[in-house]
């Protein structure tokens, strides 16, 4: 087995689903590889929570359906720590593009709210005047209408 082959194998192996063989050889490996290390870490953790969540046993030929299975899935190899990711640099651009529309939406919804405020408290205003003149208008039209007042 290669060392290829046995990166592939920290699910199996989190999951106890290794031979006695298949398990010697990985747990040599593991103990040379950062990345398999981390990742069957990972992967244990995660099939202790998932263990705790589901008290049905499953059906025994489970076992052997998923190991025949393994050989169809095609798996990742992990990365080396502190390797940096390359993306093509159309995804960037599109990428720093679709930042860049972001805040122009941003910027140009508070632009709008803030137009919306202004003409909001401009259409307040206009009403309280149009308020004060028509209470001056039905004042000065009381006196008109007193039964005292006089014209000429």
């Amino acid at each position: 087995m290669n060392t290829a082959d046995l990166h592939t194998l920290t699910g199996a192996y989190a999951m106890d689903a290794l031979s006695d063989a298949e398990r010697a050889d990985f747990e040599r490996h593991l103990a040379g590889c950062e990345a398999c290390a981390q990742e069957t870490a990972e992967l244990t953790a995660t099939t202790a929570r998932l263990g705790l969540a589901v008290s049905v046993r499953p059906r025994p030929e489970l076992r052997d359906e998923v190991l025949r299975r393994i050989t169809t899935v095609r798996q990742e190899t992990p990365r080396e720590a502190g390797a940096a990711t390359s993306v093509p640099r159309a995804a960037a651009r599109r990428m720093i593009l679709s930042r860049w529309a972001l805040a122009a939406c941003v910027a140009a919804a508070a632009a709008f709210g803030g137009v919306a405020v202004w003409q909001h408290q401009r259409a307040e205003d206009a009403l309280d005047q149009a308020r004060q003149v028509e209470q001056r208008a039905e004042e000065a039209a009381a006196v008109l209408a007193a039964p005292d007042a006089r014209s000429g």
